[in-house]
């Protein structure tokens, strides 16, 4: 696989995971599909690491963890 291809997948990891969060975020009710950020985050995080892209690493990581970023910020 090309490391321009491993960069899309990447990004794409990323924005499918900010969308997961978009129902609970804007809407205010609880839907359980942002549990796919614990798949979609970690292979992100290894396609970027691939295709050695620090920003999407960075990114990916970012959406892994955000139920915890959320909580610590009060979205509870």
């Amino acid at each position: 696989m090309s490391k321009k291809i491993m960069r899309r997948l990447s990004l794409l990891c990323f924005v499918i995971g900010v969308l997961l969060w978009s129902p609970n975020l804007i809407f205010g009710y609880g839907i359980g599909l942002w549990l796919l950020n614990y798949l979609l985050g970690p292979v992100g995080i290894i396609l970027s690491i691939y295709s050695r892209n620090y920003l999407y690493t960075f990114l990916n990581l970012l959406t892994t963890f955000s139920f915890f970023i959320f909580m610590f910020l009060g979205y509870h």
